[in-house]
């Protein structure tokens, strides 16, 4: 059993792959992430800096 979530936030662990996330995807970009063997679908909400580190805010599909 999987609960399912709406909003997933990621911390990068070095600027580098950080800078390769942000050139890859855009706001409002699609993306999938496996969580614990499921695939779900997500929607770049935003990107933001915490503590010097960029984090990305994701949140789920309408109608996924």
């Amino acid at each position: 059993w999987i609960r399912r979530m709406d909003k997933v936030t990621i911390r990068f662990t070095s600027k580098q792959e950080s800078k390769d996330f942000c050139a890859k995807y855009a706001i409002d970009s699609d993306i999938e992430l496996t969580i614990g063997g499921v695939v779900l679908q997500f929607v770049v909400a935003g990107f933001e800096s915490y503590h010097g580190a960029v984090q990305v805010h994701l949140r789920a599909k309408k109608g996924e």
